[in-house]
């Protein structure tokens, strides 16, 4: 029921979750500080 308000239309997978985790703990995230990330399907945006 949750998954009709998403503009991605499911829920996010735990590998997704994971996949940004490891993206902002890897060298190819050096750049990035202050940032806040939503992993939230969109759901933020609406």
């Amino acid at each position: 029921m949750f998954e009709t308000v998403l503009p991605a239309g499911r829920l996010g997978e735990p590998d997704e979750v994971a996949a940004a985790a490891l993206l902002l703990a890897s060298d190819t995230a050096t750049y990035v500080n202050g940032a806040e990330w939503f992993i939230d399907g969109g759901y933020t945006s609406v």
